[in-house]
């Protein structure tokens, strides 16, 4: 019960988003300035996933060693996702 009490006084006192933005805390945004500003990101990710290094190259450099590391990492990851997710 002490946790919920605290949670709502917090929330009773927590600035109200008009002032937040007065203060230059929040942006007021647009529906489309939000779209493109998605656009831009989706844009700038695909263009630094394009440069990313191959498979191929990464063991031309010895830096993967086939196939099995990839599939190794691959489930590790998921054995471990579940993990890595809860608090």
């Amino acid at each position: 019960m002490a946790r919920n009490d605290s949670l709502n006084r917090f929330l009773e006192n927590r600035p109200k988003q008009e002032e937040l933005e007065k203060r230059n805390i929040l942006h007021a945004k647009s529906e489309d300035g939000i779209t493109s500003s998605r656009k831009e990101n989706a844009v700038k990710l695909g263009r630094k996933l394009s440069m990313r290094p191959t498979a191929e190259e990464l063991e031309q450099r010895n830096i993967l060693h086939g196939q099995s590391d990839v599939v190794m990492l691959t489930q590790s990851l998921a054995a471990h996702r579940p993990a890595l997710l809860t608090p």
